[in-house]
């Protein structure tokens, strides 16, 4: 018997920029379709055939895209930033939320994405991202889930003030590996080097943020979707992309997010000013002080005031503007 020894193959396994289809596998640096060979070392898969759409399916998929984001410097950013998801690793150093209220189809948009993805794309719990970091000795069966995959797709939390665990520090630091456990199985070394993405209503405030947290999040807003109901037309397409059945697309949407990765590695990553506004407002919720300084303070040169007035002001607006009873609102 002949027996094939690899050292160290399990973690050799889906860290190479390729992405791999039924058929074929796609080389991301080198943008080619190519036979897949065993030193691809690729286990994961999108679970579909690789073809070159039909240009009525891209077009479908396109006005999909622009009803949802119907500003095109938004539209172009969204889609390079989820082109980039088809190379290993988090290049930038991200944490998407995904933020709006109401119908504005940012759950669909996740959907597709994950079709498109597949096993390169997770559904861990949020509370892996927001909410009590987890003992590394203590079973966790989302950090598992992640490992090797190359975007975590989380629906909203339940609590509306949550703080970033410290493996999403470690995750969005490009820290690599980290040490988990599954139920019932022993310490092992996950590879979760990836972009979490969160979908969420606008009352979400993170309340531990600090300055290399700030750098790294980026709020992408979704304005509300507005369906004609008299509109046979749009209400058959309002169907057409609720649950499986954006699945058909997958392929296409792939296509379309290997076309928005050509621009990400030609064009600078320029961010909207919209983008820019949505997440420093996202960010302030969570930054009392930010917002007192944002709301009451004004920049005079040549004049100067006592830290204690400025220290009693604050104490007055912060019970003024927050509600709950927390740690700071008892004791000022």
């Amino acid at each position: 018997m002949t027996m094939l020894y690899e050292k160290d193959f399990k973690f050799r396994l889906d860290k190479k920029p390729i992405i791999r289809f039924k058929n074929l596998v796609y080389d991301v640096d080198k943008d080619k379709v190519r036979n897949g060979i065993p030193l691809d070392f690729c286990s994961k898969s999108t679970n579909y055939d690789f073809y070159i759409p039909k240009q009525e399916e891209l077009n479908e998929v396109n006005n999909f895209i622009s009803r949802l984001m119907p500003k095109k410097n938004i539209r172009e950013f969204l889609l390079k930033i989820l082109g980039s998801l088809l190379f290993p690793g988090n290049i930038d150093r991200i944490m998407l939320f995904f933020i709006g209220i109401g119908r504005n189809g940012k759950s669909a948009l996740v959907n597709l994405l994950s079709f498109a993805m597949g096993e390169y794309a997770s559904k861990p719990n949020v509370s892996l991202f927001l909410g009590k970091s987890i003992d590394s000795s203590k079973a966790d069966p989302n950090l598992i889930h992640i490992d090797s995959t190359r975007v975590a797709i989380c629906e909203e939390p339940d609590n509306r003030n949550v703080s970033i665990t410290g493996v999403c520090k470690a995750i969005t630091g490009n820290v690599g590996f980290i040490t988990g456990r599954d139920l019932y199985k022993s310490l092992t070394k996950v590879y979760a080097n990836l972009v979490p993405i969160i979908c969420s209503n606008n009352k979400l405030t993170i309340i531990n943020l600090d300055k290399a947290l700030v750098d790294r999040i980026i709020v992408i807003p979704f304005p509300k979707y507005m369906l004609d109901v008299n509109s046979k037309n749009e209400q058959v397409e309002e169907i057409i992309w609720q649950g499986n059945n954006s699945e058909k697309y997958a392929m296409t949407f792939m296509y379309i997010l290997m076309d928005a990765l050509r621009k990400y590695k030609k064009e600078s990553l320029i961010i909207p000013n919209e983008v820019k506004k949505a997440t420093k407002e996202f960010i302030l919720k969570g930054d009392s002080v930010g917002r007192f300084i944002k709301d009451k303070l004004v920049e005079s040169e040549g004049i100067e005031i006592n830290i204690d007035i400025v220290w009693n002001k604050y104490k007055q607006w912060y019970k003024l503007n927050n509600k709950s009873r927390n740690r700071l609102s008892m004791t000022v």
